[in-house]
């Protein structure tokens, strides 16, 4: 039998499973499920959940173009996720009374995109910063990036 720590358990909230679609779905593509997110993704390896405000360079923010099916996948939560969200007037509440499924995915080394949030709420992001560089005066910058 192998050891549980091989795996991470992963745990989606949706009547469809662990459906997935481009991150940037436009309405005709897909009228059921549609949902355009904004935010990019930032390349940056979390190696410990407790980390927090890492400074990236800006070439290490992505933003995937709509219908891209390169960056499909679906919002799902490791098992430090706050039950608080599925509360009325919070992020999962549409969510609440879908179904809980749960996976266990091996550690394999694999890419995982996480949001930029730590399990500790909204107001602690893993990035807060980029490093902008200004041709004008040859600098680079520290900016804050929106959570």
């Amino acid at each position: 039998m192998k050891e549980s720590s091989q795996y991470v358990i992963v745990i989606r909230f949706h009547n469809d499973g662990f459906y997935t679609k481009p991150y940037n779905t436009d309405y005709i593509n897909d009228r059921n499920n549609h949902f355009f997110y904004s935010l990019p993704f930032y390349n940056v390896e979390i190696k410990d959940l407790n980390s927090k405000n890492i400074i990236i360079d800006e070439n290490d923010i992505i933003k995937p173009e709509i219908n891209d099916e390169k960056w499909s996948g679906c919002f799902a939560f490791l098992n430090t996720y706050d039950k608080s969200l599925l509360e009325h007037g919070k992020a999962l509440a549409m969510r609440k009374g879908h179904k809980k499924n749960i996976a266990f995915m091996k550690n394999t080394g694999q890419t995982v995109w996480i949001r930029n949030t730590t399990h500790w709420g909204h107001m602690s992001c893993y990035v807060s910063k980029y490093l902008k560089y200004y041709t004008e005066v040859d600098q680079q910058f520290e900016e804050y990036l929106t959570s």
